[in-house]
């Protein structure tokens, strides 16, 4: 009786787990427009954040000059 149950419950399982509908799959590396437009959003804030929490960094400058590239690339994709 245990051994049915058991394999009645995971007959069920291995049914729910196979319904669900699978997502698009990219290839390897690329990425939706969705998320690169994320990650220059958060790369964009990260560079802001670093030259304005270290300003005396040597890297507080290139923080600055990427931020301001992404802020112009995001501004001609607009």
């Amino acid at each position: 009786m245990l051994k049915t149950l058991l394999n009645f419950t995971f007959i069920a399982l291995l049914a729910v787990g196979c319904s669900k509908k699978k997502k698009a799959v990219l290839p390897p590396g690329e990425l939706t427009e969705a998320q690169k437009t994320e990650l220059r959003t958060k790369a964009l804030a990260n560079y802001k954040k670093l030259a304005e929490k270290y300003p005396d960094s040597p890297h507080a400058e290139k923080a600055k000059e990427r931020a301001q590239a992404l802020s112009a690339a995001q501004g001609s994709k607009k």
